[in-house]
């Protein structure tokens, strides 16, 4: 995996977990606390905390050791053992990687995971571009995620506040990863005829 982050003073910071000299997994998958093995490592990317904590990766390792507390899979019908007790591999945190702290987020740029955006600066604010995109598709089609930012949020609105009308201003605004101040002023630019201008 690897994670692009630009910063508004023109910095780009790149990091990879994909091993090799530059990445983390030689170290994460080497050995967990108690220095034993590990078959594989799970990366969480932790987007849903990203306005409390800032970016960051938890790192999880699938144990080898086997001890009382594993838990077994008994091989079904045609499995190479048949009936055969396999012990399971033990989900065990790892490492966590603080890539941005919450008082640098107002010096971000952008955040792109694997060369997809997942956070974008727009008119100053942070978006959750999986969010916005997620939506999109949803609601407008493919075609919708090529529009410009201020088009897709005011179509947003309207199609998502036609199907829920119950919603309010805000949790439209959320459920499309936007923040809401910021939502608020794109609607009115739309509004006043100035929705071409991204």
């Amino acid at each position: 995996m690897e994670i692009v982050i630009e910063w508004n003073n023109g910095l780009v910071e790149v990091v990879s977990t994909s091993g090799g000299e530059t990445g983390l997994s030689s170290d994460v998958n080497a050995r967990g606390r108690a220095g034993v093995g590990a078959m594989a490592v799970m990366a969480r990317v932790r987007f849903d905390l990203f306005e409390e904590e800032g970016l960051r990766i938890d790192f999880w390792w699938y144990s080898t050791v086997r001890d009382r507390s594993t838990a077994s899979t008994r091989m079904s019908s045609g499995d190479i053992g048949e009936g055969i007790e396999v012990p399971n591999l033990n989900l065990e945190p790892s490492r966590v990687l603080r890539l941005i702290d919450p008082d640098q987020l107002e010096d971000v740029v952008s955040i792109s995971v694997d060369d997809k955006w997942r956070i974008r600066r727009y008119d100053d604010v942070l978006v959750n571009e999986t969010k916005l995109d997620a939506q999109c598709l949803y609601w407008l089609g493919k075609e919708g995620t090529d529009l410009p930012i201020v088009r897709r949020v005011s179509l947003l609105r309207d199609a998502i506040s036609h199907a829920h009308s119950e919603w309010d201003e805000k949790t439209i605004a959320e459920s499309c990863g936007y923040p809401y101040s910021a939502w608020i002023k794109i609607v009115s630019r739309e509004r006043l005829g100035m929705g071409r201008r991204r």
